[in-house]
C-alpha cells in the first residue's frame, strides 16, 4: 500500500515531489525546516556513522519511530496540511520542522498556506489560537513588547495583570488596592508605596505659624522639614537653629502633631516627593489624645467643617483653637460656635479634650476611651499643658564633677509655681515653661517678662538643688532661649563652680523705673569698675570700684534721682571691657 500510493497520485494527475533531508556527519538535520504541499514526500538519508530516527508523535500526521541505519533512508508522504515538528529519539538536540500547505482550496484566514483547521495561529499574530480570543483577527500589541495583547498577561506592561487591571490598555490606570484614593498605576507602573506622592509648599509669615503636614517625605528630620526657619515648638518639645545646627528635644516631625514655627521673614517650606500621611504604609492617622490640651495635626489637604471631621469624637472635645481662631461646642446652639468653623489643610490645632481617647478624622475608626495615665514626673512636679509656652535649652549643666543621671529631674518655676519639668537626657535638652492662657490649671503660670528659675531633683538623694543661669531667663510666649546652668553658690562651696569667662549681662528689667538689676561674671579674682554714663558720655554714678573675687555677682542701680533717658553701664577689668544699654522711664 505504501508503494502504490505515489503511483495512484500519478494516475490521478498529481505529481508528488520528494524533499530530501540529510542526517549529517555533524549530527543534525539538513535542512532543519521544510515547506511542502499536501501529497509531497520527505526522505531522510543517514550520512552519519550511527543510527538515528526521525520521529513525530504529537501531530495529526504522526509517524512511528523510523530507525535509520548509517547509509539507509526513510520517507513518508504528508497527506494533511499543518506544521509537524520532529526529532531524533536518540539525540534530543536534533530537531526539525515540516510545514505542509494545502492545495485543495481549504479555508486559510492568514493565507499562510496552512488550513485553518490545522493552523495553530489562524491570524498569524503570534498568539496561538487556543489562547487567542479572536483567532481570525490580528491582535494589537499595546506595549510593543512582542507579545500580542490576547496572549499577554499584562497588555500595558504596568505591573498589574489584565484580569485585575481596570484598564489593561492604559498604563496609568489599574486599581486602588491600598484604598488611598490614588490609582496604583498613576506613576505608569503598579506602586502602592509612592503613587500619591507630590510636592507641597507651606507659606509662612514672619513670626509664629501654627502648622501641620498632610504629606511628608521619607526624611522627616527637623533639619529637612524646617530648613530656613528659626525654631519649632511642639507639644512639650522644641528645637532651635543655632550656628548651623538644630538643638533641642524635637528631632523628627510626626504625622499626628501640630507645630508652632518661628521665622524672621516670610518664608516658604518646600517638600518634594511627599506621601499623604493618611494613606501611607501605616494606614490612617490615629490620634491618642490625653485629657486637656493637645497640639495635633489635620491630615488632609482639603478643608472640612469641624463637625464632619471630628465625627463621634466631638463628644469628647471641649474646644478647638487654631492660629488666631477658636471654636467651642454650644449645647444651646447644638453646634460649634466661634471663628474656627473648618479644619484647613496644612494647619495645626489645639484640641482640648474632656477624656483620654483615641480617634481618627471622619470616623475612620471607632472612638476608644482610654483610662487616665499618670504623667512621667512625680505628682508634686506635674504641670498643665498650656497653649502658651516657652523653652529653655540647656547648653551646659555642671555640678562640680557630680554626674547627672537620667532619673534626675530639671524643674522650671515661676516664683513658687512649677511651670515645666523634664527628665535629664543630656546636653541640648529643653525644659518647657508654660504660660498663663486663662484656662483652668494655668493660674500663676508665666506671663511676659517673668523670670524663670530652675531646680535639679537629685533622684539618688531626694535633694532639690537650686540652679542659676549665666543669663537672664525671661519668659516670652513661643520663646526659645539657650542657657547654661550651675548650682547656686549659696548652697555650699562643694556645689559652686566658677565662670569660664567675663560677662556683663543685660540689665533687667530694662526699660526700668527706678531700680534695675545688673549681673556680671568674673572667672578669676580681679579689680573691677562698674560705672553708669548718660547718653552724652558723662559719668553718672560708680556702682563698683573695688577688688572682687571670682564668681557670679549682681548689683542694683537705683535711678530714682535721675531723669528719664538712655544710660550705659560699663564693666572694666584689667583685661576685659563690656557695655550694656539701659532705658529709664518715669
Amino acid at each position: 500500500m505504501f508503494k502504490l500510493f505515489p503511483i495512484l497520485l500519478i494516475c490521478l494527475g498529481f505529481s508528488a515531489t520528494i524533499h530530501d533531508v540529510e542526517i549529517t556527519a555533524g549530527m543534525s538535520f539538513s535542512p532543519s525546516s521544510l515547506e511542502i504541499v499536501v501529497g509531497d514526500i520527505v526522505r531522510w538519508t543517514n550520512n552519519h556513522s550511527s543510527a538515528h530516527t526521525a520521529t513525530s508523535t504529537d501531530t495529526p500526521e504522526a509517524w512511528e519511530d523510523a530507525n535509520i541505519d548509517p547509509g539507509a533512508t526513510f520517507q513518508i508522504t504528508f497527506n494533511n496540511a499543518g506544521v509537524f515538528p520532529y526529532d531524533c529519539a536518540y539525540h534530543s538536540s536534533m530537531t526539525g520542522t515540516i510545514t505542509v500547505g494545502d492545495i485543495t482550496g481549504c479555508a486559510d484566514n492568514d493565507a499562510d498556506g496552512i488550513c485553518d483547521d490545522v493552523d495553530p495561529d489562524d491570524d498569524n499574530d503570534g498568539c496561538l489560537d487556543d489562547v487567542d480570543d479572536a483567532s481570525f483577527e490580528w491582535d494589537d500589541d499595546y506595549d510593543n513588547d512582542g507579545t500580542p495583547d490576547d496572549c499577554d498577561d499584562d497588555d500595558d506592561n504596568d505591573g498589574a495583570a489584565d484580569d485585575v487591571d481596570s484598564d489593561d490598555n492604559n498604563e496609568f490606570e489599574c486599581s486602588d488596592d491600598d484604598g488611598d484614593t490614588c490609582d496604583d498605576c498613576s506613576n505608569g507602573s503598579y506602586d502602592t508605596d509612592s503613587e500619591c506622592n507630590y510636592d507641597i509648599t507651606v507659606e509662612l509669615h514672619a513670626g509664629a505659624n501654627l502648622i501641620s503636614f498632610y504629606a511628608l517625605p521619607d526624611d522627616v528630620s527637623v533639619g529637612n522639614i524646617f530648613a530656613g526657619t528659626n525654631g519649632v515648638i511642639g507639644e512639650g518639645v522644641g528645637a532651635v537653629y543655632i550656628d548651623g545646627n538644630w538643638i533641642g528635644s524635637l528631632t523628627e516631625v510626626s504625622q499626628d502633631d501640630g507645630y508652632w514655627v518661628k521665622v524672621s521673614d516670610d518664608t516658604i517650606l518646600e517638600l518634594t516627593d511627599a506621601e499623604p500621611v493618611n494613606y501611607d504604609a501605616d494606614g490612617i492617622v490615629i490620634y491618642d489624645v490625653h485629657y486637656g490640651k493637645n497640639l495635633i495635626s489635620y491630615p488632609f489637604m482639603s478643608n472640612q467643617f469641624v463637625a464632619d471631621a471630628l465625627g463621634d469624637a466631638a463628644a469628647y472635645v471641649y474646644a478647638l483653637a487654631g492660629e488666631g481662631v477658636a471654636a467651642l461646642y454650644s449645647n444651646d446652639a447644638g453646634a460649634w460656635v466661634g471663628s474656627l468653623d473648618a479644619f484647613e489643610g496644612g494647619h495645626g490645632y489645639w484640641l482640648v479634650a474632656t477624656e483620654n481617647f483615641s480617634f481618627a478624622y471622619n470616623n475612620m475608626i471607632d472612638v476608644v476611651i482610654k483610662p487616665p495615665q499618670l504623667q512621667a514626673v512625680p505628682e508634686e512636679y506635674r504641670f498643665t499643658q498650656s497653649t502658651l509656652q516657652a523653652f529653655f535649652i540647656i547648653d551646659s549643666l555642671d555640678i562640680s564633677g557630680d554626674s547627672i543621671e537620667a532619673e534626675d529631674l530639671i524643674i522650671a518655676y515661676n516664683e513658687a509655681v512649677v511651670v515645666g519639668a523634664r527628665y535629664w537626657n543630656g546636653i541640648d535638652m529643653d525644659v518647657p515653661a508654660m504660660g498663663d492662657d486663662g484656662s483652668d490649671g494655668t493660674e500663676g503660670y508665666c506671663r511676659g517678662g517673668d523670670i524663670i528659675t530652675f531646680k535639679l531633683l537629685d533622684a539618688s538623694s531626694g535633694n532639690l538643688i537650686n540652679l542659676q543661669s549665666d543669663s537672664l531667663t525671661v519668659w516670652a510666649a513661643m520663646g526659645i532661649s539657650i542657657i547654661n546652668l550651675y548650682p547656686d553658690p549659696d548652697m555650699g562651696e562643694n556645689l559652686s563652680i566658677l565662670p569660664v569667662y567675663y560677662f556683663l549681662e543685660k540689665p533687667y528689667p530694662n526699660p526700668f523705673n527706678p531700680v534695675t538689676n545688673i549681673q556680671y561674671s568674673l572667672p578669676k579674682n580681679t579689680y573691677l569698675e562698674l560705672v553708669v554714663y548718660d547718653i552724652s558720655g558723662r559719668q553718672v554714678q560708680t556702682l563698683i570700684s573695688d577688688f572682687k573675687i571670682a564668681g557670679y555677682h549682681s548689683v542694683n542701680w537705683n535711678a530714682s534721682s535721675y531723669p528719664s533717658g538712655m544710660y550705659f553701664v560699663k564693666m572694666v577689668t584689667g583685661e576685659f571691657t563690656q557695655t550694656q544699654k539701659l532705658v529709664l522711664v518715669k
